[in-house]
C-alpha cells in the first residue's frame, strides 16, 4: 500500500488520527475500508528550523530597540584626548676635584699597561739543555790602508773605462761601410757618409792609415783594420 501525502484540509476531525508509534497518521477511508498510513509534516528539522528563526528575530528586536534608545538619550561614542604634562628636573653634574680627577685618570692609564717581566728572572734553565761557549771569532784579515784603497779603485776605474772604451770601439767598428774609393796623387775613400784622406779619424776612433785600391787600413789602440768593399777585417 503506498504512503501519500494527503491535503489534510478536506478530512474530518474523525478522519485523522495519531498512532502511538510517534508521527504516523493513519487516515479513515469509511465504510469499514480501513486506514491508509500518511508522514507527519511535523518533524525534528521543522521545529528547529522555527526555533531558529524565532531566535534570530528576537535579535533583531533587541538591536532595533537598543538603538532607538541610544538615539532618544543622547548616548555616542565620544573620544577625548589627554595632555600629560610631564617635567623632568635637572641633574648636574657631579663635581670631582681636579686633583682626585688626575689622580683617577693616571691609575687607568697605568692599568692598561700591560706588565713588563723578565723571562730570565722567572724561567730557569733547562737542566737538559747542553751548555754551549760561544766562541769570538777574531778576524785576521789584514787591514787595508788608505793609500791601498786608493791605488785598488783607481786600478778597478782604470779597468772599467778600458772594458767600457772595447764595447765602444765594437760598436763603432758595426757601423762602418766602405762606399767608394777614389784614386790618384792624394787618393780618397768615402766611409759611410764622410769622405776621408790619410790621417783623417773616423767614427771618432779609427784614423785612417792609408787608402789602397779597394780597401782602407784604420788603425785604433794598436790594433789594423783592413775595412773593404765586402766587410772589414782585423791584421795581425
Amino acid at each position: 500500500m503506498a504512503e501519500d501525502r494527503i491535503d489534510e484540509s478536506f478530512l474530518g476531525e474523525n478522519d485523522v488520527a495519531q498512532s502511538r508509534e510517534g508521527s504516523r497518521l493513519f487516515v479513515d477511508l469509511g465504510s469499514g475500508a480501513g486506514a491508509v498510513p500518511v508522514r507527519a509534516d511535523l518533524g525534528r528539522g521543522a521545529m528547529l528550523r522555527s526555533s531558529h528563526a524565532i531566535v534570530v528575530a528576537f535579535m533583531v528586536v533587541l538591536s532595533a530597540g537598543g538603538i532607538m534608545l541610544m538615539r532618544q538619550f543622547g548616548v555616542g561614542v565620544k573620544t577625548a584626548s589627554a595632555d600629560f604634562n610631564v617635567t623632568l628636573d635637572r641633574i648636574d653634574r657631579p663635581k670631582i676635584e681636579a686633583v682626585r680627577f688626575e689622580t683617577l685618570m693616571t691609575t687607568l692609564e697605568s692599568g692598561d699597561r700591560p706588565l713588563q717581566v723578565d723571562p730570565s728572572k722567572i724561567l730557569q734553565p733547562s737542566p737538559f739543555e747542553l751548555k754551549v761557549e760561544t766562541a769570538t771569532l777574531v778576524d785576521n784579515t789584514p787591514r787595508e790602508t788608505p793609500e791601498e784603497r786608493a791605488a785598488r779603485e783607481a786600478a778597478e776605474a782604470k779597468a772599467r773605462a778600458v772594458r767600457d772604451r772595447e764595447q765602444a770601439i765594437e760598436r763603432a767598428l758595426g757601423t762602418l761601410r766602405l762606399q767608394s774609393i777614389v784614386g790618384g796623387r792624394i787618393p780618397a775613400a768615402r766611409v759611410n757618409t764622410q769622405i776621408v784622406r790619410a790621417g783623417d779619424v773616423v767614427a771618432d776612433f779609427f784614423a785612417v792609415k792609408e787608402i789602397r785600391d779597394r780597401s782602407v787600413i784604420l788603425e785604433c789602440d794598436g790594433k789594423i783594420y783592413e775595412l773593404g768593399l765586402t766587410g772589414i777585417q782585423i791584421k795581425p
